[in-house]
């Protein structure tokens, strides 16, 4: 965890210094130090899925919808870190539709889940009448 901490401070004051001379190369920094600390959180990941995977397995069921949650977390996590790297780079408008094509995509991986849901209600209330 400090060394995330670290990093990230120490990207950010390089950042900043360079930007007062040649605030072209401060986007690169930005984009170097931010890949650093995604690789390192992404070991982190590996460690919370087992434990959610171990979760699955002792309940016995949403299996099937493990891989799903996980394609969403990927998809959001991703999305969020293009879009903070667009706006460090001041391309605002980029970030915004990298943002919306996240959701899209969020939505679109999420319809198997949505089918189970409706088809659930579905029996729920042709038992009920």
């Amino acid at each position: 965890m400090f060394q995330i901490i670290a990093i990230g401070l120490a990207g950010a004051i390089l950042s900043l210094t360079v930007k007062a001379y040649r605030p072209e190369f401060s986007v690169y920094i930005s984009i170097v130090c931010g890949v650093v600390l995604f690789t390192m959180i992404i070991a982190q990941l590996s460690d919370i899925t087992g434990f959610v995977s171990d979760l699955f397995d002792r309940t016995g069921y949403g299996r099937a919808y493990f891989p799903i949650l996980l394609k969403i977390l990927a998809i959001a996590y991703l999305t969020d870190f293009v879009t903070q790297i667009c706006k460090d780079a001041g391309e605002n408008g980029i970030a915004s539709k990298t943002e919306l094509a996240g959701k899209v995509f969020i939505l679109y991986v999420s319809l198997p889940v949505f089918s189970s849901i409706i088809s659930m209600i579905d029996v729920l209330l042709s038992e009920w009448r």
